[in-house]
């Protein structure tokens, strides 16, 4: 059948536009009768427009209970009229809002297989040209409860963050870790096995890293190239505060130390020297008194 066409290449082939109003669809495998209800077995979906509500898609899963099932509508995308975009949500706030409920892997996923060195993921423009203070990343529980985000912390430079309010942690103690259990972590050098060039690099071994501190390492899965164990390098910052911590402790004992035994020295020359200046006015003495003393004698000879 052709609509404006003498020519239909397929089925129903419309030249033109098909005007839809407030409450129209257009519908796949699929028709209304006191609800959406299957045509036949297999997939359906439909495009509905909602006037100053936007235009939505929806889908639907696959129908084996024949002509008259009931249809399960699953809004795959939503459209303001504001130019909102929302996935699995009917009243996207932001130009393009993603909702969904997975339990088991990800949500959303960015691949670049190009494979070469200029095969880029992703690029992020927002913030300020001259000031600190945007969000370029904000990371967020499903609760709502915040637990990181990366901000613009100056003109050309990021802070990566991760909570660290005083408001929400309890059980407050100076840590006994330091440098006592950083001297057990083992520094390595290698080269990772599938790097061409065997470039060697200066790091840790997870799994050595997690017998000794394990708030810095992620446990990964069986298989090495898909879940591979991770260390967070940032996570080590306390344990280093506090060893240097530690060490400018020890170094201040021994400084006290040092300064005391120099001032022990101090005081004993200072009685040495002043046994000598008694020791000399009483050889004087003796001198002017009794002058054939050997004493006096060897006296004269110095």
């Amino acid at each position: 059948v052709g609509i404006g066409t003498t020519t239909p290449q397929a089925a129903v082939d419309v030249a033109g536009s098909i005007v839809l109003s407030d409450g129209n669809a257009f519908a796949i495998n699929k028709y209304w009768s006191s609800g959406w209800k299957y045509k036949a077995n297999g997939w359906g979906g439909h495009m509905q427009y909602f006037g100053t509500g936007g235009f939505g898609l929806f889908v639907n899963p696959q129908n084996s209970s024949g002509t008259g099932a009931a249809v399960t509508d699953i809004q795959a995308l939503m459209v303001t009229p504001t130019g909102n975009v929302g996935i699995g949500i009917t009243t996207p706030g932001q130009l393009l809002s993603v909702y969904g409920s997975i339990t088991n892997g990800f949500m959303q996923g960015i691949y670049n297989t190009g494979g070469s060195t200029t095969s880029d993921g992703l690029a992020i423009s927002a913030g300020s040209n001259s000031t600190a203070g945007a969000v370029m990343v904000y990371l967020i529980r499903p609760d709502g409860t915040a637990i990181g985000s990366i901000t613009q912390n100056s003109a050309t430079t990021v802070a990566y963050n991760t909570t660290s309010d005083r408001r929400i942690k309890e059980n407050i103690a100076d840590s006994a870790s330091g440098l006592d259990l950083l001297t057990k972590i083992k520094v390595r050098d290698y080269n990772y096995i599938a790097d061409p060039d065997k470039q060697t690099q200066q790091g840790f071994i997870a799994q050595e890293l997690y017998d000794i501190y394990p708030q810095a390492v992620t446990v990964g899965g069986e298989d090495p190239k898909t879940h591979p164990w991770q260390v967070d390098y940032g996570k080590l910052t306390p344990l280093l505060v506090k060893s240097v911590q530690d060490l400018q402790s020890e170094n201040d004992q021994l400084k006290a130390r040092a300064d005391k035994a120099e001032a022990d020295i101090r005081a004993k020359d200072a009685a040495i020297a002043q046994l000598k200046a008694e020791s000399a006015n009483l050889k004087a003495a003796l001198c002017a008194k009794f002058s054939d003393l050997p004493i006096c004698a060897s006296n004269l000879a110095e």
